[in-house]
């Protein structure tokens, strides 16, 4: 592998079995089983899998190959004759469903404390939570910390008589005609939306402010002349205003995102009310390219024992105040992570809402500002390659082998969108030019298309 400077979507697959049972990254590993498997080189899996069998090899990689094997019940059969923490929950799931034991793997993992807070947007993500809690005891999945599964959230907001106000946030810069459709979808279910303006020089908040004028009302701009852009002091300005306009809860979209939604407004207060102050509501980000209903569809392409290396496809969209947060702590928005930001969250099923992304008019225009997000923190951000081979390695897969990766959703209307992400596009692949000659080690390259 040392000698193959390319892609390492390229690489052979006997240099990728090789690869594998010698690297101590299990990230590299799981990365290069992912790649064997969208390949479907059944010879290749069957060679890793011959290596991988030993006892010296870890839990989680053994695992892994087992479900990859397509063999669930030895992978539930490794977990409960050696124990160890497995961090692998999607999969771990998959496989009990696989075997027909979920309830058998409850009592393991609550008994064994394995069970940790990683979640996926799989296919049929709520339905498997039910089978896996339906009849577990309150405090049992309190342990668990399932959230949709909170018997407390009946005594709260609404429950109780209490007024539930939403207001929705968002910042912009120069997002054309977008706007306007962004802010009328959070008008839909929202009862304020205060929005940021920083700079616009395209008409866009001129437009907005002509064509919402029997909104003003609800909508609140605050257009920004200061040349720094500081996103920190933006949310918590955007905070400080909802919150004296009465908001009990704060919504986020960006001007490139709407919610796709069958839940009427009032569904929505009562997802709202049965937060508890510091709790948030999250979505399945659904990444369109195009404008035709193609998706990429994160979850099938990360699929084996991805989930503790990846930053999951989740979104904050809808936080319950406790009055004293800022964004900074919130990560309202953000990756969904476990560790160090809002501990409990209620998943909406992606069947009834997810949050629409449209930023990505076709496919090499994704994987463009695949690799320019990579280089951006490689190169500017100093981030250590072992760490961006963490958080992006899933994703550049996802990118790498779109053809299995596309599914479909309803066809959205954003021809409007075309020209902001013509000229977005433009500056990002100047900038990324100018990054990749700081990529310079195999590590480095095989993460990026234009390396």
């Amino acid at each position: 592998m040392r000698q193959n400077p390319d892609c390492i979507f390229t690489t052979a697959s006997d240099e990728l079995v090789s690869f594998a049972l010698t690297t101590p990254l299990d990230a590299m590993f799981f990365l290069t089983l992912n790649i064997l498997r969208m390949r479907e080189d059944a010879p290749a899996l069957a060679a890793l899998s011959a290596g991988v069998t030993a006892d010296e090899e870890s839990l989680d990689r053994r695992f892994a190959m087992a479900r990859a094997r397509g063999d669930a019940r030895g992978a539930l059969d490794l977990l409960a004759r050696e124990g160890g923490v497995i961090a692998l929950v999607p999969d771990l799931i998959m496989a009990a469903r696989d075997a027909d034991c979920l309830p058998a793997l409850l009592d393991y993992c609550v008994e064994k404390k394995n069970l940790q807070s990683w979640y996926r947007p799989i296919t049929g993500f709520h339905a498997l939570l039910d089978q896996l809690t339906r009849n577990a005891p309150a405090e049992l999945r309190a342990r668990l910390d399932i959230l949709p599964a909170r018997d407390d959230a009946a005594a709260t907001g609404a429950a109780r008589g209490a007024t539930i106000r939403l207001a929705g946030i968002l910042k912009v810069h120069n997002e054309g005609a977008r706007v306007t459709r962004t802010v009328r979808s959070m008008l839909a279910f929202c009862d304020d939306v205060i929005l940021w303006d920083h700079c616009s020089g395209d008409g866009s908040i001129d437009e907005l402010e002509r064509l919402m004028r029997a909104e003003r009302t609800r909508l609140e701009i605050i257009r920004s002349t200061t040349a720094q852009y500081d996103e920190r002091f933006i949310y918590d300005e955007l905070f400080a205003r909802a919150r004296a306009r009465g908001a009990t809860h704060i919504c986020h979209f960006d001007a490139d995102e709407i919610l796709a939604t069958t839940l009427t407004r009032d569904e929505l207060l009562q997802v709202a009310a049965g937060l508890l102050p510091g709790d948030a509501a999250s979505l399945e980000l659904v990444q369109l390219v195009g404008t035709t209903g193609r998706y990429l569809d994160y979850a099938d392409t990360q699929g084996l024992a991805a989930a503790q290396y990846f930053l999951p496809q989740w979104r904050d969209f809808l936080f319950a105040d406790d009055g004293c947060s800022v964004h900074a702590q919130t990560h309202l928005h953000g990756g969904w992570l476990p560790h160090d930001t809002l501990r409990r969250r209620l998943f909406l099923d992606p069947a009834q809402a997810v949050n629409f992304h449209m930023d990505k008019p076709d496919t090499e225009t994704a994987r463009l500002k695949n690799d320019w997000y990579k280089a951006k923190e490689l190169v500017l951000h100093q981030f250590p390659v072992e760490k961006l081979v963490y958080r992006y390695m899933f994703f550049a897969l996802t990118y790498a082998y779109m053809d299995k990766c596309v599914g479909r959703r309803p066809a959205v209307d954003a021809p409007m969108d075309a020209a902001i992400e013509a000229k977005r596009t433009a500056e990002k692949e100047a900038e990324l030019q100018g990054w990749l000659g700081n990529i310079k080690t195999p590590l480095e390259k095989w993460l990026f298309f234009h390396a």
